[in-house]
């Protein structure tokens, strides 16, 4: 379409370069049919770009409805997946709820098992230790008993030496029994052939002799066999007799050989019973010794758990040694720290006191201050205000004195001489003045005027003496290094009008 369009611009210009102004209707004529081919050459470009856009508009249609239903089925898909997955969170949540109750019971069966393990140990321990001493007890029996089978091991070799002898000797005497035998049963026969060769020659000699004699006596001949049938009758009723003591003899050999006989089976079987009974004994010793083995390796064993049960004590008995000293220790400083909280609380209630007697001393050092200031700057004309400031001054000094009197500093006022008058105290309580702030004492201070006597001596309290003040220590009161500094400026403030006792700190 492209070269269609290249070639009706081409065919357009060269219209355009031919053409003159002689051929303009020829030149308007054929412009005209060169737009309306120009024009459908457009119009079928545009309509086959149509017929392109609709198939792609089409198969845009078929793209976004496969691209919807697989969407759709994304979403199915993603809901199919959340439920599924939710079922699994939901069966995975359950088995590890069970997974937790299982664990719970394990660990509660696990401390069961446990406790009965250790139940169980105890008691194989105890077992062991019953086991132990009874194969202690075996041992000593089975010692017992080795003993005993070494002896009847020595017995049997003895009984097994007589039986040979008793087999020797058996074999000897019946050896010589059927020796005998067979001499007297050869004797015997021997006997029975000459007897019966001498019962053929006799009865033939008697035959003859009775033939011989027959014919000279019958009655000679009578007697004598007569007398040899009587004789004969006697020979052979000794031979009877022997054959009876042989037969005798022969049945007494026979019993005391069935008894040999029997004597031997029963010795056989008695040997052959001792046989097994050694043979089981050495099994028995077999397994003895190797029981024995096995509690000496678990005698071992326990030896070496009995020497670590010992090192275990004592470490337990130092371990229980440290425990006791530091309780003792801990003893001993609960009670020092009781001690000293004791002390600390004594020291807060002197600490308490001291405050108290110190704002009381400073109370009366400042209105000893005022009365002297006021006694010294009022006018002496004055003779009333003159003898109450006088009265006040008295009494303030007589309170410091009596104070020094108490804390042992200074003299008593019956050490005074008799001629000073003495001032009432009420009269002294309800003249003394009002107390001034610090500001007033010291403009006071500043504009009070030097004093035309000796600082220290007003003339009615004789002056001290040194070793008043100078006394041993435990005469002085305690005070703290703030109370005396303030003490010593105030007694700058009086400016030597009237000088105050030092106190010495201890």
């Amino acid at each position: 379409m492209v070269k269609k369009k290249g070639n009706v611009k081409k065919s357009a210009k060269k219209i355009a370069i031919n053409s003159t102004p002689k051929g303009s209707a020829k030149l308007e004529n054929v412009f005209h049919e060169v737009s309306r081919e120009f024009f459908m050459v457009q119009i079928r470009d545009l309509e086959e770009k149509i017929t392109r856009y609709q198939e792609k508009c089409d198969t845009l249609d078929l793209r976004n409805k496969e691209m919807e239903e697989f969407i759709e089925r994304q979403a199915q898909d993603k809901k199919d997946i959340v439920s599924f997955l939710e079922k699994q969170l939901e069966e995975k949540s359950a088995e590890l709820a069970l997974a937790q109750q299982n664990i719970q019971l394990l660990e509660k069966q696990s401390i069961i098992d446990r406790e009965k393990h250790e139940k169980d140990l105890l008691d194989l321990k105890e077992n062991m230790q019953d086991f132990k001493d009874q194969l202690l007890s075996e041992n000593m029996i089975l010692n017992g008993k080795l003993t005993a089978l070494d002896d009847f091991r020595v017995q049997k070799d003895n009984i097994l030496k007589d039986i040979a002898k008793k087999d020797e000797m058996l074999s000897f005497q019946e050896q010589k029994y059927n020796e005998e035998l067979y001499q007297i049963e050869r004797k015997a026969v021997i006997d029975k052939d000459r007897l019966k060769k001498e019962m053929i020659l006799r009865v033939n000699t008697v035959a003859s002799e009775f033939r011989e004699v027959s014919n000279k006596q019958i009655a000679d001949t009578t007697k004598r066999t007569i007398h040899e049938n009587v004789v004969i009758n006697s020979q052979l009723i000794k031979m009877s007799d022997q054959a009876v003591e042989l037969v005798s003899e022969n049945d007494d050999m026979k019993l005391k050989l069935k008894k040999l006989k029997e004597q031997l089976n029963i010795f056989e079987s008695t040997e052959k019973e001792l046989v097994k009974k050694n043979v089981s004994n050495l099994k028995v010793i077999r397994m003895l010794t190797e029981k024995i083995k096995e509690q000496e390796v678990l005698l071992q064993q326990f030896e070496i758990t009995d020497k670590e049960h010992n090192l275990l004590k004592t470490q337990f008995k130092e371990l229980n040694e440290q425990l006791d000293a530091q309780k003792n220790q801990f003893i001993l400083l609960d009670k020092n720290n009781k001690n000293l909280q004791g002390k600390h609380e004594a020291l807060l209630s002197d600490n308490k006191i001291l405050a108290e007697d110190k704002d009381y001393l400073f109370g009366v050092v400042s209105d000893a201050c005022k009365v002297i200031k006021q006694a010294l700057q009022c006018d002496t004309k004055e003779d009333t205000v003159d003898e109450q400031l006088r009265n006040n001054v008295l009494f303030k000094l007589v309170e410091i004195l009596n104070l020094a009197t108490k804390m042992g500093i200074g003299f008593h006022l019956t050490d005074l001489p008799n001629s000073r008058k003495s001032v009432n105290r009420k009269q002294l309580l309800t003249s003394r003045p009002m107390r001034r702030s610090t500001s007033e004492e010291i403009s006071l201070s500043s504009m009070q005027p030097i004093p035309h006597y000796r600082p220290g001596d007003l003339g009615f309290i004789p002056p001290l003496d040194k070793s008043i003040l100078n006394g041993s220590k435990s005469e002085h009161f305690y005070f703290d290094k703030k109370i005396l500094n303030e003490t010593q400026t105030l007694n700058k403030l009086v400016n030597g009008a009237f000088k105050l006792p030092t106190i010495k700190s201890i």
